[in-house]
């Protein structure tokens, strides 16, 4: 672990935004890396030039790089707003409302009980399961399908790349999947 020392004024300046006897050092700085990612992604988001697709019937993913996603009333980190990652997220969700049999029933793409962990695949010891790294629209299918059984609202802003493959290159998407 990397020792870091810090300014005694720094410090202090940190106590502002620390919860006392909850936070450390690492806690309030990590606050204020969520803090800047909050930022950016705020910078990055669409204006209303972005449109809303059904997420039961989205259009072709590929391309698309996703820019920011709202899960459980919280933006994800930039690090976690992928298809994959948002996936195995909602994934893992799924296991605490439901049995691991169903579970693995809810997952629509490539997956293997117990561990597989070469050709791409991806263990996930809460269900059991390996799972093999999905294209976009695969990502979103399962992911969907398991939004859909657990009734958990999400809210995906994507853009598809500046390519000619692309379905619609340069626009803005978003899914604001709700179950009421």
């Amino acid at each position: 672990m990397p020792q870091v020392t810090l300014e005694s004024s720094t410090v202090e300046r940190m106590k502002a935004y620390a919860e006392p006897l909850v936070d450390t050092l690492d806690t309030v700085i990590l606050k204020g890396l969520d803090a800047i990612d909050m930022l950016k992604a705020k910078t990055s988001e669409p204006t209303s030039a972005e449109r809303i697709f059904n997420p039961a019937s989205p259009p072709n993913l590929a391309y698309t790089t996703v820019k920011s996603i709202v899960w459980k009333g919280k933006r994800l980190s930039p690090a976690e707003a992928y298809w994959n990652p948002l996936m195995f997220i909602v994934i893992r969700e799924c296991v605490k409302h439901m049995t691991k049999e169903q579970v693995r029933n809810l997952i629509l793409c490539n997956k293997v009980t117990g561990k597989k962990e070469d050709n791409g695949y991806k263990y996930v010891d809460e269900v059991g399961v390996s799972i093999q790294g999905q294209d976009a629209n695969n990502a979103w299918k399962t992911t969907y399908n398991v939004l859909r059984a657990l009734k958990m609202p999400v809210e995906v802003i994507f853009a598809w790349q500046d390519n000619p493959k692309a379905a619609t290159p340069g626009a803005i998407g978003k899914f604001a999947v709700t179950f009421d």
